[in-house]
């Protein structure tokens, strides 16, 4: 063994080239040797040629159960498609052009708001998951350091900028649909201008009403670190 052990300051006649020994360096080294530190969480250990997949089970595996919030969320979205879809098919003509018809009550604004709010949930959704896939973390105590916390980990500032911008159109869009459900009860008026018309759809009215309240409690759930801890401390 002595024969392979390198000495820089006979070999090279310096002194200082062999690296200083730390007590903290050597319980370090010791500690990543013998296992104590999980390495392969941090992003700059991850290995290239590893699937997302992979890469997401390294960094959920203390919270594995946010594959099933990403489940929950992608049934509601299949759920509000398939309401829109409905409602199109029997409640909404087409007339000449691209514009619509609808019997019910307010149920073009129901429609649009319903649309634009899965495009940007299965959007805001796909980029989460490649973000965390990569390391990404968001938590509500540090919201402010966010883009910058990641980046320093190796995470492209694009990426996280546009999950943020994502994730703030969403928040602002769930606001719209606040007034515009508060809007909709003139359709429950008598002697209303609207006439002969019905009054709202219900199907669209309670997928509405039940988006305004699942969506921030998705997103909370399967997209924010602070999650699990503030779940306990309601528990306990």
């Amino acid at each position: 063994m002595q024969a392979t052990h390198y000495i820089p300051d006979e070999i090279e006649r310096k002194h200082g080239l062999r690296e200083a020994s730390t007590l903290k360096g050597d319980q370090d080294f010791a500690a990543e040797v013998l296992g104590e530190k999980s390495y392969l969480s941090q992003p700059q250990a991850m290995q290239q040629g590893h699937t997302i997949f992979h890469d997401l089970l390294v960094f959920t595996s203390d919270r594995q159960w946010i594959f099933l919030v990403w489940a929950l969320e992608i049934f509601w979205l299949l759920f509000v498609i398939t309401a829109c879809t409905m409602e199109m098919w029997g409640a909404c003509a087409f007339e000449l052009g691209a514009s619509s018809y609808c019997t019910y009550c307010y149920s073009s604004q129901f429609l649009t708001f319903l649309g634009v709010l899965a495009a940007l949930w299965m959007f805001n959704l796909y980029s989460y998951v490649l973000l965390l896939s990569r390391g990404f973390q968001l938590k509500l105590r540090f919201l402010g350091l966010t883009v910058q916390n990641n980046k320093n980990k190796g995470i492209p500032g694009n990426a996280c900028y546009l999950f943020m911008y994502l994730s703030t159109a969403m928040l602002v869009w769930l606001l719209y649909g606040i007034v515009m459900m508060i809007l909709s009860h003139s359709c429950l008026r008598s002697g209303m201008i609207y006439g002969n018309r019905p009054g709202r759809s219900s199907l669209l009215f309670w997928t509405c009403a039940a988006s305004l309240i699942l969506t921030p409690l998705l997103f909370f759930m399967g997209r924010c670190e602070d999650a699990e801890g503030f779940i306990r401390r309601m528990l306990s």
